[in-house]
């Protein structure tokens, strides 16, 4: 299949009138999933002169066409060898490939080089493309055959070996790949080895295994429960559950279809308060107020700023992607409800928020969030709910999967454990501290503490924190402190 230079392609532009450079993520999934449909058994792809920088994209055109043989990339504008590891699904298959006129070709000073790093990535090639700039040396010893020398000098100078394995690289043919003694001891007694395995369980969620998901669940369960109460100031039962260091930020996108805009009090709120680095200009200067750093910071946000929120939790999505005994990385993905006399044209959002979890006490602490709120269409929410019901199936999963990759029974990964012991669970049921009994008591605390020491007011909380919140306690400690010059320049205004 040719489609080299398609973005420039007469009878695209002249005909139909549309300009598709591959080079386009949407391009390139739409054209992946028409090849993939069309051509399963594609095994020759032309892609060249594309402007093709990423391959992030063109995975799935190798998972779709998972038999192609001979691919051309010259002409693109790869620079890093990163990218054509993303092409793996060829792994096995590929014995032709051309890389040349590519940027990460001036990467590489030795042909030597140049094989080994592509024949890592596909052991089966056979042929490359000679690359100008790449000395490769075909003949390290120096003597020539009795046969080269009898060849007329412009045709010695071609560079064609005739090898095995990885046969042609831009052109090339390369050498038989080094087979260690171990390897050929196995092929020559022909030693089963196990296969694979590629696919990990199919399951709407994923936990490692059974104690991160006791631990995750118990934690998304009554931290949401707290979190979704009509009154807002139950949010300050949440203190206890956020580390004193923790960080919060909070990332809004509006979608571009015009019908969908939301021009909300409420929404503008999230809007103002958007730590998007896409649009880092608007906020770069005041950063700070965007960052809440602290778990008083932070509560004082849910409690002050953030609109009572009601999340579906027959749509949440939680995938642990991290998990030790010291740490868990956990998100939790889905949609919610802002209250309808906030939105003027719909109240549904999706979510996602991050939480990096920490063993701490009798439970675990929060000590990084990252809450992402989007709109959404009616018809995107009816498209998320049914994929999400769909996929609430492991079989009907795992019947995709193997549809998808043309596999039948694929291999499973277990997942090993990666921890021993699990740390206990949250308690969210609002215990305070014994001098402070709420958020608001205890911001009023840091302010006169700020106020009389004239320290910045993040120093104003270290200094009652670790004096237990007793105010009496952290002024004879900061008086004692002053004394001895022990207090930075910077803690004061």
């Amino acid at each position: 299949m040719n489609l080299s230079n398609i973005g420039d392609d007469t009878t695209m532009k002249e005909e139909h009138g549309n300009f598709l450079p591959l080079s386009r993520n949407n391009v390139a999934l739409t054209l992946a999933a028409l090849i993939g449909q069309a051509c399963p058994n594609l095994k020759s792809i032309n892609l060249s002169k594309n402007k093709l920088r990423f391959m992030d994209y063109l995975t799935t055109l190798a998972i779709r066409c998972p038999r192609v043989s001979t691919l051309d990339l010259s002409s693109n504008y790869v620079e890093n060898i990163s990218e054509i590891e993303k092409l793996w699904p060829w792994k096995n298959t590929m014995t032709e490939l051309s890389l040349e006129q590519n940027p990460l070709c001036k990467r590489f000073r030795e042909g030597s080089a140049y094989v080994n790093a592509i024949r890592r990535l596909f052991p089966k090639l056979k042929r490359l493309s000679l690359v100008p700039g790449i000395n490769l040396d075909k003949n390290p010893t120096g003597i020539r055959s009795e046969t080269e020398t009898k060849l007329p000098a412009r045709d010695r100078n071609k560079r064609t070996l005739k090898l095995n394995m990885l046969n042609i690289l831009d052109g090339v043919e390369l050498p038989p790949a080094f087979k260690t003694g171990i390897e050929e001891e196995l092929s020559s007694t022909n030693v089963a080895l196990p296969p694979i395995k590629v696919l990990l369980s199919a399951d709407p969620s994923f936990y490692f295994n059974d104690q991160f998901k006791a631990i995750c669940t118990r934690f998304i369960d009554e931290f949401f429960a707290i979190f979704d109460d009509s009154d807002k100031q139950k949010r300050e039962q949440l203190f206890q559950a956020y580390d004193e260091e923790a960080m919060f930020t909070l990332t809004a996108h509006n979608l571009t279809e015009e019908s969908n805009r939301m021009k909300s009090e409420c929404w503008s709120e999230f809007v103002r308060d958007s730590h998007n680095i896409k649009c880092m200009s608007l906020w770069e200067r005041h950063r700070s107020k965007m960052v809440h750093k602290g778990r008083l910071s932070i509560i004082s946000y849910f409690v002050r700023d953030y609109p009572v929120v009601k999340h579906d939790r027959n749509t949440f999505v939680v995938d642990v992607s991290f998990g030790t005994e010291n740490l868990i990385c956990v998100n939790v993905s889905g949609l919610c409800t802002l209250p309808l006399a906030l939105s003027t044209a719909g109240s549904t959002r999706f979510f996602t928020r991050v939480f990096l979890l920490i063993p701490k006490n009798d439970g675990v602490a929060v000590v990084n969030e990252q809450l992402f709120c989007s709109t959404v269409t009616p018809i995107q929410e009816n498209a998320y709910r049914n994929i999400y019901d769909s996929s609430s199936s492991i079989s009907t999963i795992g019947a995709g999967l193997e549809t998808l990759l043309g596999t039948a029974n694929p291999s499973v990964m277990e997942q090993p454990s990666t921890s021993s012991a699990s740390p206990h669970l949250p308690h969210l049921n609002g215990s305070s501290t014994p001098v402070a009994d709420s958020v608001n008591k205890r911001r009023m605390m840091i302010e006169e503490f700020s106020a009389k020491s004239k320290m910045k007011l993040h120093w104003a909380e270290k200094c009652l924190e670790d004096c237990d919140w007793n105010f009496e306690n952290a002024a004879y400690t900061f008086s004692e402190m002053q004394k001895q010059n022990c207090i930075p320049a910077e803690a004061f205004l």
